[in-house]
């Protein structure tokens, strides 16, 4: 999927050349992530007779504009040192940008300035506070010597996050995640990949999690296992029962409370946005395409509802086929799915039922709708105060 980040926005930085203005919104200088930044640049090196129409295919000029953005940044990274609680209250206001400028640097710039961004992005995380904030460097200092990945799961807000199945081997050893809750998010980590030799793994990837997170502490020896026989039954039952739902079922470790979940190599949030992208592009049936994406179901061993499935396909009971189903449909991702095609269907009809018997005026009818679209609008960005940058 294309990362391609266009952002355009009046640059209010100036530049002059021994005093004498060379062009007031130097665009050529300051990439369209740091648009808010205000100032003046007085670059000495500067031929008088250069042309506005040239600025922007010398040489010096891409060297000046690095120069001042690395500065920038540094500024930047100097300030969350010195005063955290300052620097997050401007992360709150400013830190889409950088998630925005990470992408276009790499895009227009060939990532020269990733190192200095990533050192300036902030998260929430499952063993902090709402609200409190963290750097990359904070969860790295904060890991475990056992831990040799930095884990993140995406959602649309923090409550959502923290109730996830996909978080409870996480919260039952205490390991922090990283809460994504911004669409651009999706996009980021799939760029960043790493951080100090540490690999970002999202916690509802089918990627496999490390063994000692996700290893319990409580009753393992007491624990009776299901037994490897009845697992393999199981699992060819189900993936008999589900056919091309899924490409695989398989126990896993990740659960605690819930029976299963659905994995993949796409995230939800990931999954939402390319959904939203191909309505709006007009790609044919964008439920069929994403259904096309490949999907594991991991079934929680020690669960009580897996284990008497375990029985049942072992006894051949006539049911057992419509209880695994109903396994399958229980969990998270698809039940969302399903829950949302009802909505849908409710909503056409509600439509439809108020198009029959509405008695509205068609004025009132266009002065309801267009205040509908004003609150989809979206809000406009406040424009940085003064005292920093300037």
């Amino acid at each position: 999927m294309s990362t391609n980040v266009s952002l355009q926005f009046i640059h209010w930085v100036s530049l002059y050349c021994r005093r004498v203005l060379i062009k007031k919104h130097a665009n050529e200088i300051i990439p369209a992530w740091l648009h808010w930044v205000r100032g003046v640049v007085d670059c000495e090196d500067m031929p008088l007779n250069i042309s506005r129409e040239n600025m922007q295919d010398t040489a010096l000029m891409r060297k000046l504009s690095t120069a001042v953005v690395r500065r920038i940044l540094r500024f930047l990274a100097d300030q969350a040192r010195r005063d955290a609680d300052k620097y997050n209250a401007f992360w709150r206001k400013y830190g889409f940008y950088f998630k925005a400028g990470l992408l276009e640097d790499q895009q227009n710039n060939n990532g020269n300035h990733k190192d200095l961004i990533l050192k300036l992005l902030r998260f929430e995380s499952s063993n902090g506070g709402s609200g409190e904030l963290l750097s990359l460097q904070d969860y790295l200092d904060s890991m475990t010597d056992e831990q040799n990945n930095i884990y993140y799961i995406q959602s649309k807000d923090r409550k959502t996050a923290l109730a996830s199945p996909y978080m409870e081997a996480f919260e039952n050893k205490g390991v922090n995640v990283l809460l994504l809750t911004e669409d651009i998010d999706a996009f980021v980590v799939s760029y960043i990949e790493n951080f100090k030799g540490k690999r970002l793994v999202s916690v509802d990837s089918e990627e496999e999690i490390e063994k000692e997170i996700l290893k319990s502490d409580d009753g393992d020896d007491a624990k009776k296992e299901m037994p490897e026989a009845s697992r393999d039954d199981l699992e060819s039952f189900v993936k008999e029962v589900l056919g091309e739902r899924v490409n695989g079922v398989k126990f896993s470790d990740r659960l605690v409370n819930s029976p299963a979940v659905v994995t993949s190599a796409i995230s939800p949030q990931m999954r939402r946005m390319m959904k939203q992208m191909m309505a709006q592009s007009g790609q044919g049936d964008q439920n069929d395409a994403l259904q096309a994406i490949p999907m594991t179901l991991e079934l929680n061993p020690d669960h009580p509802t897996v284990r008497k499935l375990g029985d049942l396909a072992a006894s051949k009971e006539a049911r057992t086929e419509d209880i695994a189903k109903l396994v399958w449909l229980m969990t998270p991702r698809t039940i969302l799915d399903r829950l949302q095609k009802m909505l849908d269907v409710c909503v056409e009809q509600a439509v439809s039922a108020a198009d029959l018997t509405s008695a509205a005026p068609a004025s009132e009818a266009t002065k309801a709708a267009t205040e509908a679209t004003k609150e989809e609008e979206p809000i406009e960005l406040k424009k940085m105060d003064r005292g920093w940058l300037m």
